[in-house]
């Protein structure tokens, strides 16, 4: 009686195991199907980095990376679908023109739908977006004189739509009796107006962080013959006066500046134009990141990016993982992939098993699946990184592929994936 007990047990589990390999590869097989059709990317990250190939990838890491490649998509695609204009409503019509308005609004609203479809479309299959050089800073040694393009060259350092040029008969927008003792003073017709107006307008307009590229945008738009140090008395002249910061980096054999206008910048700005200056770019920066070094070392990053063929965020949004909110410095597309980066400035940094380095390593190789994307200065903080992460490795007893690019030179040649090189550690 208990033998056939027992046997009915055995194969009631047997018959449960074999229900239950069943669902599992059933479930396996529409998770690589749902890779496949939204996230192929994945797919090929994943088959290259394990010797299986996709059928050595554990059912969770998949998944999980499949939810990110879609989160992705999916803030990208409403980045681009806000920027969409809003059909204009009209003014009140008599009743059969409002029938042809609805009509044709409505005939307007598929077609705006169509091309949001189609332009997510084209964002995903093209192989290399295309940049165009008024995108990429161009950074020039501040101590050099530099001639400028012509104002007819096609390309400006920075495009700016409506400059205007500084007359002595200005006039601010904003009334006389609101104008601060301080704005007075600075109104009145002084040798280097001009200048002043120039570097005003093209921060209020831009919100360029290079100092350099600010200084060659002036040089073009006002027609000098060189970058003389007139324009260098004007940044100094706006500094003293609170209305732009400065920041000094210590990088290479240079130093180079970010700027910004302050606060009471952006007022001065509002005052002349009347319009709302564009967000500063260094304050923001300066609000994300951890020091000066490290933010220019990211701006230098997504310079040679851009440049190199790639579609860059500045901006990027966090990302949740199962360990914790993963917070991307850069996040670069191209050939239909999505790359996190992270820009690494060399600098003492804690190892301990509790240290924020270590929870952030484990949150991006939970992400990429031990594919990462770092850019550094020069060779010293390329092998002060390959020493962190070979550490790392030996503790998740995880191997990685690290692709490096060292933003530290002026200008590179390689374009597409060759900006990268690769190191294997682990």
């Amino acid at each position: 009686m208990q033998l056939a007990v027992l046997q009915n047990l055995i194969a009631s589990e047997k018959a449960l195991r074999r229900a239950a390999e069943t669902e599992a590869q059933a479930t396996r097989q529409a998770l690589e199907a749902l890779a496949r059709d939204l996230a192929s990317e994945v797919i090929d990250t994943l088959t290259k980095q394990h010797e299986q190939g996709l059928a050595g990838v554990p059912s969770d890491v998949l998944a999980d990376r499949i939810g990110q490649a879609v989160q992705t998509e999916l803030a990208r695609l409403r980045q681009q679908i806000a920027t969409l204009p809003a059909p204009a409503i009209p003014a009140p019509l008599p009743d059969i023109e409002r029938q042809r308005w609805q009509q044709s609004n409505a005939e307007h609203e598929a077609e705006i739908s169509r091309l949001r479809e189609e332009l997510a479309g084209l964002q995903l299959a093209k192989k290399k977006p295309l940049v165009s050089p008024t995108e990429i800073p161009v950074v020039i040694n501040e101590k050099a004189e530099e001639n400028p393009p012509s104002r007819d060259t096609e390309y400006a350092p920075l495009p700016i739509e409506n400059f205007m040029l500084y007359s002595a008969d200005f006039m601010p927008v904003a009334a006389k009796e609101v104008w601060p003792d301080w704005f007075q003073r600075w109104v009145i017709p002084h040798t280097g107006m001009d200048k002043d107006f120039a570097m005003m307008q093209i921060l209020g307009k831009t919100g360029e962080p290079y100092r350099a590229t600010v200084t060659r945008a002036a040089a073009y738009y006002l027609g000098m013959a060189s970058i003389g140090g007139s324009l260098g008395k004007s940044i100094t002249r706006l500094e003293e006066m609170g209305m732009i910061t400065l920041v000094k980096i210590r990088w290479q054999r240079i130093s180079p500046h970010l700027m910004a206008l302050t606060n009471k910048g952006e007022n001065a700005y509002r005052m002349l134009f009347g319009q709302e200056p564009v967000p500063q770019e260094l304050p923001r920066l300066l609000a994300r990141h951890k020091s000066a070094r490290h933010i220019y070392l990211i701006l230098e990053t997504e310079r040679h990016l851009r440049a190199a063929g790639y579609v860059v965020e500045r901006y990027p949004d966090p990302i949740e993982t199962d360990l914790g909110r993963y917070e991307p410095d850069l996040v670069a597309r191209f050939d239909e992939h999505t790359l996190y980066i992270e820009a690494e400035v060399k600098t003492t940094k804690s190892r301990g098993e509790n240290s924020p380095r270590r929870q952030k390593w484990e949150r991006y190789w939970k992400l990429t699946g031990g594919e990462f994307y770092v850019s550094v200065t020069d060779a010293a903080g390329r092998r002060a990184l390959c020493s962190e992460l070979r550490y790392w490795a030996s503790i998740f007893e995880q191997p990685a592929v690290v692709w490096l690019m060292e933003a530290g030179a002026r200008e590179k040649k390689e374009t597409g994936w060759d900006i990268w090189k690769r190191v294997d550690v682990g």
